[in-house]
Formats: C-alpha cells, structure tokens, sequence
C-alpha cells in the first residue's frame, strides 16, 4: 500500500453493470435529473445494493473480449431545431399531437401540432452517451455528413464528451459523399480517433449505404470508377497506420448487396433497415422477415453483419414528407407500417441475432450486429428514451446485453500462501527470520473462508522464500487442495526486497523450479508478480517467468502512475490513494477528492489494450489530523483507520460506471495490508488479526470489520446473482463518517 500519486492520475470509465432493477431506477431517474445529479443518483442506488452474475477469470483487451458479440445502433442525427432543413422537417412531422408519443426526451411540446426538438448541445449527447453505456451498447453507427453540416452535430458534440469512452463509434457513408477529397481524408481521420469500432483484431469498421447503379454511373464513373476509389481510401488507411478497413454494404435486397461486395471489394452485407411489407403488419411479424433477411444473406455466400429492427412506421413522414423524399407523396401508402414492438419483442429480436451471430460464426465473422436505430423517431426506429416510453426500450435491452457480461467479472484477494503473522522474510530482507509454516488444517480453514462467506473466484497467493522451498510447495498443493476447481490459484511472487538493498528473492534457476511445479503440480492458469513500488526493475528473472507463462502474467499492485508493459497482459490496480482521499462519503464525491481521482485513473486505463481489477480498499490513512480526510502524510499501522462505509460501493459504482466493459477484469482486495495492520497491538494484536481468524475458521470481527464485510457482501452479491438489500445503518454510517476507534485488548 503506498500514497500512488495520491490526487494527480489521468484515467476513464467503463460500462454500467448494474442490476437490472437498479438499472431500471436508474435510467427512470436518468429522465428527469441533470448530469450532476445523475451521478448523485449512482452513487446513492449503488448503496442502496446491485448485484452481478459471475463466474470465470481470463479476460482479453480487444473489443470482441469475452467471446461476445459487438452491438452497434445507428444514429442519424437531424435533431437539431431550426440550424437546418432536416430539423425543421421532422419537427413539422412529428408535430401533430398522434406522434408526440415518440418525442425523445429532450423535444418539447409547445402545442398541439408544434413541437420543439434540439438534441445538439453538449448536455444531451452527454446523458445519451450514459443512457446507451448503461443499456450495454457497444459502438454507435454515425451516418456521416461533411463537417459543417448540421448533421454532423451529434458527431461533433460525441467526439467532444469527457464520457466519449463509455460507448465507441463508427461511419455509415453513402457513396455520393466520396466524391469530395476532403470527405474522404475526414473519414480516414476518424477512424484513426480513439475509440473508433474495430472488428477482427483491429480493423476498422465503416457501412457504406444507399448505394445505387445511377448514382455510381454519375457521379463516379461506374462500378469501377467507384472501386478505385475505395482502394485508394483504403490504401490512405494503411498508411495512417491502421489495418484494412473492414467494409459493410447496406442493401435491403440480399443478392444486389452481395454484387456491390463482388463489385468493390467489400467484406460483408447488411442493411440500413429491412423486413417491413406493403401493407400492415405486427412487429413479431418485421422481426420474423427480418431474421429470414439474415438467412438469404448467409445463402448468398458473403460474411453477413446481421440488422435488428425496432421498428418501421413512416407515416409521420407519409403526411408530411420531407424535402429529401421527393418521391414520396402526401397521403400514398399510409398503410403500410409496422405496429409498435413492447421492449421484451425488441430484446427477443436482439437475443435472436446475437445467438444467431454465434452459431453461424463462419458467415458472421466479424462478431458485431447493428440495430436500427438509435434515434429514428419519425421513421418509427428508436432505442433512445422518449417521452412517452422513458428507458424502457433502454431496460430490456440491457437485459440481454448487460446482464450476461457480468459473469466473468473478477472477485479475487490477495493473501500470504504461509498466512504468517509477520512474514518479513524476503519482503524487508533476506537476512530475516522465517515464519513458519502453517498446517494443512488451517490452510483449509482459510480456504473455505475466503471461498464460501469471504466469496472469492481468485486468490493470489503471494511467496517470497518466507519458508523453504520444499514446505511452500506443500503448502500450495494444500491450497489447491482445498479450494473448489471454480476458484483460480494464481501463484504471486515478490521479485525484490523491500528494504534498501532491493536484492532479488529467487535466483533464475529456483524460478525454472517453481514455474515448473506451478504449471505440473498446480495446474496454474496465471503467474502475477506483487510490486507496489512503481517501474521497479524485477530483474532477469521476470524473462524466466514470461516464457513459462507465456501471455499470462499479471501484474498485482500496479500503480496509477505505471503504464501495463509486456510480458504483463492484466494487472491489479492498487487504488489506494483514491479511495481514502475523503473524510465523509460527500468529501469523496467533492470536486478535487477520491473520486474524481479514481474516474481519471479509470479513464487512463480505458485507453490501453489491458484488461484491470481494481482493489477494494480495507485499510485506509488517519482521517484524525485532516479536516476532510486528506493524506496525512504518513502510513502508520498504529493509526490506520477502516475506511469509511459505503465508500468501496460508491467507489463500484464509478468503475462500472466509468470503465470500459472490455477492460473492466473485476474487483480485488488487498488482505495483506489488513492483516499488517490488524496484527498491531492498537487495533487486534497478533491473536485477533485477520490472519488468525483465517487459521482458525473464524469471521474477522476486528478493528476493521465492517468495510471488509461490505467487500465480502459485495462479492457474495456478485457470485450469487441477487440484490444486496440496504442494511440499517446508523446515521453516522450512512454518511461514511468514521468511526472513533475504540480501546482494542492488546493481547
């Protein structure tokens, strides 16, 4: 445990994943409170309780992480009030009182058949960018205008959100656009931005739509001309430094889709919208055509990225068209719509295309589906709150998207493998005595705590020659032993002392031994090497470690400052500095406190390709000598105080909040520093200190008692799937105010 660069770390956010009840009070309230108490509003439900699925352990930094589909929704952003044509239209379309009821919920009614609609402003695509992380989605598809376009409005005010990264982007083109150079050179600008939706690996995903044969033979000279053109586009990618654009036609008729595929060298079929008839139909009925368009397009032999449709009813646009519809007459085929879906037939649908997806891998290759829409209100295609359904598009969405991403969310701690009372040796020196070793009972005694009520799915194990070789290998297997198959073990060596000289613990010839009994004797998946000393040099040995554990070292303890560098692949983030940095849970939530340290270290690991796991802090610094709980100055385990209720839930709350869903690998807890300090004769004394506890199968109801119950609560909540109710609390608690230490026995 060290200061970590207490208040000065940049970092980003993640994806909500919250219990869907939660989520459901969340997105309601989401409506009616503006940003600020917005995040009021987390931080106060997350107390309240969530709950998580859970259930394995490896993750990978891409964008396809967990095996799991990537979901995109398309946005065309003509809310934009009077700046231009396509906002007065659809303000006059949905102006007639019948239509209100798909307003968005930034539109206001100023009268029976006047609407106002402007989403453009900063504040609106902000809370759209947190409406679409909580519900799950992964990217959206901006159709794409030249810059000074109204139209592009929405993608101008999303490239300038602080909460950018909570959702991912991509382009929909349509190919009378790039016939302007400087159309063409923005496209390959953006898709260079942080961010931009990546499939296969890292190749940037672009739609290209509305293609026509008369289009193409005005304005670019045929199929061909229209080809050279995009091998030139796709040349000017690579050489920005990225791999080939992954190319995505938009074609309603399946075989025309797969001829512009054939024609210009593209990589998939789609289709901007689809499945609906010439007459009146149900949605089950658009969603059934619409999943037979799936099929035809995999008969034609092309990759396919399959369409979801939440709906196709146009009649706003059928009584007042729109200038860009000159074909359209007032009043022709007004019959021909879709009824409207409840939000379980569009998660229905959804869930049919991401199994879909899954099953016919071969033909879905690049693992991502787009849904129409985000924000087609007058087209009757929206996911996006409006006024009259609220968020509840939104909450079933999120059922299918949110809730199976939470099942391999990490809950892991870290513990001595010898449990000793002090193990100094090899941690403040080589010269040290040794502890001893425990016995197989109280390693089992241990492992059914921190396995069944304690909820653990990982444990890192730390060693550091404190025994002999011969008794810590005994002392694994105990551990292996006793503890269920579902619970990884990942074996955690300190490479170098504590103490001045920084000497290494193992020579290169003890780590070949022990990597060998790890990966032979313990089936160990992982190897993580413990330094809370940032950027230290752990020596040739850490070569020894990365080629027997070939991408699978992690690197626990990792601090805010220190960049994830290979052969490490995952860390474990040590938080402490954030997470104590306030007296009372509302000095926390201040401006300039732990948790807007905490949001910027997230959104600094956001932007690197590696999975983290944050530490839940037990321990914290004295808040006695400083007004608002700010560092005192000193990490003394004579005057270390728990750290306050509620602050390792609000702390949750703003990592799933903050951090993206792909480099979220769970929650930890450092319990070596609860036994360093529970083991002082001011607060336990070495009978009643944690380890001891442990060792004897007993629950820890020390000095520092209730914040590593709310952490083992927490992870109890996340392995069992279930809503952590709110507690009683006194007022005191409530706050997060910290308690007075009381006189400890010292034993």
């Amino acid at each position: 445990m060290t200061n970590g660069g207490q208040d000065t770390h940049a970092y980003a956010r993640l994806c909500a994943r919250l219990d869907l009840l939660i989520l459901a009070l969340c997105l309601t309230e989401l409506m009616m409170h503006s940003m600020r108490q917005i995040r009021n509003l987390y931080a106060v439900l997350l107390c309240v309780g969530f709950a998580f699925p859970l259930q394995g352990a490896e993750r990978q930094g891409n964008q396809a992480a967990h095996n799991k589909v990537a979901v995109g929704a398309i946005r065309w952003d003509a809310w934009h009030g009077n700046r231009g044509i396509p906002g007065r239209a659809v303000e006059k379309s949905l102006g007639p009182l019948k239509w209100h009821y798909r307003l968005p919920f930034f539109a206001e009614v100023i009268g029976n058949d006047r609407v106002r609609i402007d989403g453009s402003t900063q504040e609106i695509i902000d809370r759209e960018i947190e409406y679409a992380a909580v519900a799950g989605l992964d990217y959206w598809a901006f159709v794409t205008y030249p810059t000074d376009n109204p139209m592009s409005l929405g993608l101008q005010r999303y490239l300038t959100s602080s909460l950018r990264s909570q959702i991912r982007f991509c382009l929909i083109t349509e190919c009378t656009r790039w016939l302007q150079p400087s159309f063409v050179e923005r496209v390959v600008d953006l898709m260079c931005e942080r961010g931009y939706q990546t499939v296969l690996d890292g190749r940037p995903l672009l739609y290209l739509a509305f293609i026509k044969q008369e289009k193409l033979d005005k304005f670019h000279d045929g199929q061909k001309g229209f080809r050279l053109l995009l091998n030139a586009f796709r040349a000017k990618v690579r050489e920005s430094g990225l791999l080939c654009p992954y190319i995505v036609v938009m074609d309603a008729v399946p075989s025309r889709g797969r001829k512009w595929v054939d024609a210009f060298g593209c990589d998939a079929i789609s289709s901007y919208a689809t499945g609906w008839e010439q007459q009146t139909i149900s949605y089950r009925q658009l969603a059934a055509n619409t999943e037979r368009f799936w099929e035809r397009c995999r008969g034609t032999g092309a990759p396919v990225v399959p369409i979801i449709m939440t709906g196709w009813d146009r009649r706003p646009r059928i009584e007042n068209p729109v200038p860009w519809e000159p074909w359209q007459k007032t009043g022709v085929n007004i019959e021909h719509y879709c009824q409207p879906g409840t939000p379980t037939d569009i998660a229905a649908h959804l869930r049919n295309a991401l199994e879909w997806s899954k099953k016919h891998r071969d033909t879905a290759i690049a693992q991502t589906v787009i849904i129409y829409a985000w924000n087609e209100f007058d087209e009757g295609g929206w996911l996006a709150p409006t006024i009259s359904e609220g968020t509840a598009r939104l909450g079933a969405v999120a059922e299918v998207l949110v809730r199976p991403r939470l099942t391999d969310l990490e809950r892991s701690y870290w513990v001595h493998v010898t449990l000793g009372s002090k193990p100094h040796k090899g941690y403040w020196g080589m010269q040290l005595p040794p502890c001893s070793q425990p016995t197989e009972l109280q390693v089992r005694n241990a492992a059914r705590l921190l396995t069944g009520p304690y909820a653990t799915n990982r444990l890192y194990l730390l060693y550091h020659k404190e025994i002999t070789f011969s008794q810590a290998k005994e002392v694994f297997s105990w551990w292996r032993r006793h503890c269920s198959s579902d619970v990884e073990i990942v074996p955690t060596l300190v490479m170098r002392t504590y103490d001045k000289s920084q000497a290494e613990v193992f020579t290169t010839e003890e780590l070949r031994e022990l990597c060998n009994f790890f990966r032979t004797e313990l089936h160990s998946s992982h190897l993580a090497v413990f330094d809370v000393y940032p950027n230290r040099d752990h020596g040739p040995g850490l070569a020894i470690l990365a080629e027997a554990f070939e991408k699978k070292l992690i690197r626990l303890g990792i601090q805010p400052e220190e960049s994830i560098k290979l052969p490490f692949v995952a860390a474990v983030q040590d938080t402490w500095s954030g997470l104590c940095h306030g007296k009372t849970n509302t000095d926390w939530l201040d401006k300039g406190f732990g948790a807007e340290t905490l949001r910027q270290w997230i959104m600094k690991r956001n932007e690197t390709p590696y999975p983290v796991a944050w530490d839940l802090v037990v321990v914290a610094w004295d808040y006695k000598v400083t007004r608002r709980g700010e560092y005192p100055g000193y990490d003394d385990a004579a005057r270390n105080m728990p750290l306050p209720a509620g602050r390792n839930r609000l702390a949750i709350r703003e990592l799933l909040r903050t951090a993206r869903p792909d480099r979220m690998a769970g929650f930890s807890s450092d319990l070596t520093i609860l036994q360093a300090n529970s083991v002082h004769v001011t607060h336990n004394g070495q009978a009643r200190s944690f380890y001891e506890t442990l060792k004897r199968g007993r629950i820890y109801d020390g000095y520092y008692a209730k914040p590593f119950a709310e952490i083992a609560l927490i992870f109890r909540n996340l392995r069992d799937n279930r809503l952590l109710n709110a507690p009683t609390t006194s007022q005191a608690e409530a706050r997060g105010s910290c308690p007075t230490p009381t006189t400890q026995k010292k034993e």
